[in-house]
């Protein structure tokens, strides 16, 4: 579980004090996973483009090959996660 710092501000405007509290930096790990769920179902995609990717899948196993699905949806933040945390 990640943990958080928290940090005092104060504006100039108003000396009413402010707490914001900012997640600490986590490794990627196996968790952004759980936390962000996607799916490999072709039921969750948009019907058009499910039409689609149904038959091209057939015309892969007609043609003798085979086809495993990794995923049809990610949630933006695990896809923005993935994207840059090799960066």
């Amino acid at each position: 579980m990640a943990t958080t710092v928290t940090a005092e501000l104060t504006p100039k405007a108003d000396t009413t004090p402010a707490v914001a509290e900012v997640p600490a930096k986590e490794k990627s790990g196996a968790q952004w996973v759980s936390r962000f769920p996607g799916s490999a179902s072709l039921d969750d995609l948009e019907p058009t483009f499910k039409a689609k990717a149904e038959k091209f899948i057939d015309a892969i196993k007609a043609a003798g090959g085979a086809v495993s699905i990794a995923a049809t949806y990610r949630p933006r933040e695990r896809a923005y996660l993935m994207h840059y945390s090799s960066k």
